[in-house]
């Protein structure tokens, strides 16, 4: 399907009542992208632990006395389940509308028991339907507690009291105005020396399933021509590496590690042959041209929670 089509799609979508039910029906039922393929579960799960490993080459803490926070976690609470099998004994995960589907959380959980390197203990069990769809075992088999719909920019959490945020291919996906109001929640939450593991895809996401157009394809617009582009239930906010680096600073946050996904010599090639919008004028052309990142920051110790 070429991109215009998709985001037409999309748009449409995002204007009807019941839109996110009407979105997993679609990718259930008729694209048949849900659940996701053995391969790309296994691929996601490996993003995921690498969450693990560089939060524990950076707290002296173990990981299984540390409470960990995700939002953005998505219809099967892979990245959550994943974090369980690593050793995470307590968890809350948040997302902005209920999305949780049992289903397909027990796809994932099954891909998690079989033989895999690493994984300190596969899940016990699948979870069957309960009166809170899901969510009485989840906090009983995993410690994971899911609360839904929630805002991210303000969340019922105390200060201090989580020791790790992650989030997995969510923020590109966020307005920078909120994300600026995320960032500033994330670090009220976080306890003096906690870490944030931020994995951020900077590709344009219609590449993906149109192969016609490249990774760079929405550095061409302006903002303006972008929106059109760009509908609340597949939005993408454009922002570079630097762009992400700066928000983490001025939150107060330190950054301490990153791994960025640097261009290859032809992805410079082919982003010097586009024509770019003014906004991107300014950018180092390397840094336009980033393809994705991990970025850990810890809170300060000596900064007290609000």
């Amino acid at each position: 399907m070429g991109w215009r089509c998709k985001a037409f799609g999309h748009s449409v979508l995002s204007r009807l009542p019941l839109s996110g039910c009407l979105f997993y029906g679609v990718q259930r039922y008729i694209t048949r992208s849900l659940p996701d393929s053995p391969a790309k579960t296994r691929e996601r799960i490996g993003a995921f632990k690498r969450h693990i490993e560089l939060v524990e080459s950076l707290v002296t803490l173990r990981i299984g006395s540390m409470s960990f926070y995700e939002f953005g976690a998505g219809h099967d609470l892979l990245g959550p389940m994943t974090y369980y099998a690593c050793g995470v004994n307590r968890q809350v995960v948040i997302d902005r509308n209920s999305l949780l589907r049992v289903a397909l959380l027990n796809n994932g959980i099954q891909q998690l028991s079989m033989p895999c390197a690493g994984l300190v203990r596969p899940p016990k069990a699948t979870v069957g339907p309960d009166s809170t769809n899901g969510r009485e075992s989840l906090r009983e088999l995993y410690g994971i507690e899911y609360i839904a719909p929630c805002d991210a920019r303000a969340t019922p959490l105390e200060p201090g009291v989580i020791d790790c945020i992650t989030s997995t291919n969510t923020l590109e996906h966020i307005p920078q105005g909120d994300l600026r109001r995320i960032l500033a929640e994330c670090y009220r939450v976080l306890r003096p020396g906690g870490v944030v593991s931020f994995k951020i895809d900077y590709q344009d996401h219609f590449s993906y399933s149109d192969t016609s157009v490249s990774a760079y394809n929405f550095l061409q617009y302006s903002d303006s021509a972008w929106r059109k582009w760009s509908p609340p239930n597949h939005y993408q906010n454009r922002l570079r590496h630097s762009d992400y680096r700066e928000l983490i600073s001025i939150t107060g946050f330190e950054v301490v590690a990153e791994e960025v996904q640097e261009p290859s010599e032809a992805d410079l090639r082919l982003l010097g042959r586009l024509r770019l919008a003014t906004r991107f004028g300014s950018y180092h052309l390397n840094d336009l041209a980033t393809r994705g990142a991990y970025l850990i920051a810890r809170k300060p110790v000596q900064a007290c929670a609000e």
